[in-house]
């Protein structure tokens, strides 16, 4: 009954000329089986592969490992001197560009978009005001928009700084205040909301991500009341019935700001 030798044992290191690609397991079954086996010493060797582990996603990088090889050279029957040597193995993980600009969520600077408006998304700047009261209606919205470094979009992530600097608050998912600070941008996009603090003014909201600064957006609060009304006569001799549009009134706050709130005119 045949029986397996150990890896590398005097059986092993006997065998004249033995060279097989493979595990040690298979070299050590060729060599017991009698592959290459003379009365006088020779050499084996075996081919090995270093491989990661395919059932684990492994980060992009260098992965550096060290390989210890232990060699036995026989220098008379069951006599051998035993050397060790290492050496570096550095495997990189990295990815091709269709893969890369559909999963990459590195962001970057080139491409980077934010936009005010009155609505929700906005795709283009709009000039926005609203009055100042201080309350939890939305009254202006931005859009940030980011590209990953392939220039793909809707798959960056990084983090937004918002600050405001004079009148109301900037808000995002309900959190409001003067500065939010390491806002999350998710699948490239993020949205910001604008609320009156009960101040009248000008609210400047200043903007950067971790790659740019986005520049600064600007919406104008309005007191609650005007405070001047300078009427004009737009058509001097009225018609018989209707006429549209004969009067107009400019409102201003306590501050001079335009209000431009609904006015009703009485006769």
């Amino acid at each position: 009954m045949g029986s397996t030798a150990a890896a590398f044992t005097d059986e092993a290191v006997k065998a004249k000329g033995v060279t097989r690609t493979g595990n040690a397991a298979s070299v050590v079954a060729t060599v017991a089986a009698g592959g290459g086996n003379s009365a006088t010493y020779g050499s084996v060797g075996a081919n090995f592969k270093l491989v990661l582990d395919t059932g684990t996603t492994a980060a992009l990088g260098a992965y550096v490992y060290t390989v210890v090889t232990t060699t036995y050279n026989n220098t008379a029957p069951g006599v051998y001197t035993v050397s060790t040597q290492t050496n570096d193995v550095t495997i990189t993980v990295s990815t091709n560009a269709t893969q890369a600009s559909a999963t990459l969520k590195t962001p970057a600077a080139a491409g980077a978009t934010a936009f005010i408006g009155s609505s929700a998304s906005p795709a283009s700047d709009t000039v926005v005001t609203a009055v100042a009261t201080a309350d939890a209606v939305d009254d202006g919205h931005i859009q940030i928009k980011l590209n990953n470094t392939n220039g793909t979009a809707g798959v960056a992530e990084d983090s937004i700084t918002a600050t405001v600097t004079g009148a109301g608050l900037v808000c995002s998912a309900g959190v409001c205040g003067k500065t939010l600070t390491n806002v999350a941008l998710a699948s490239g996009v993020l949205n910001l909301t604008l609320r009156g603090d009960g101040t009248a003014g000008t609210s400047t909201v200043a903007l950067s991500a971790s790659v740019v600064a986005l520049g600064s957006k600007s919406i104008t609060y309005y007191a609650k009341a005007a405070k001047t009304l300078t009427a004009s006569v737009r058509v001097p001799t009225l018609g018989v019935g209707s006429n549209s549009g004969a009067v107009s009134v400019a409102a201003t706050d306590a501050a001079g700001t335009a209000w431009t709130g609904t006015a009703y005119i009485y006769a």
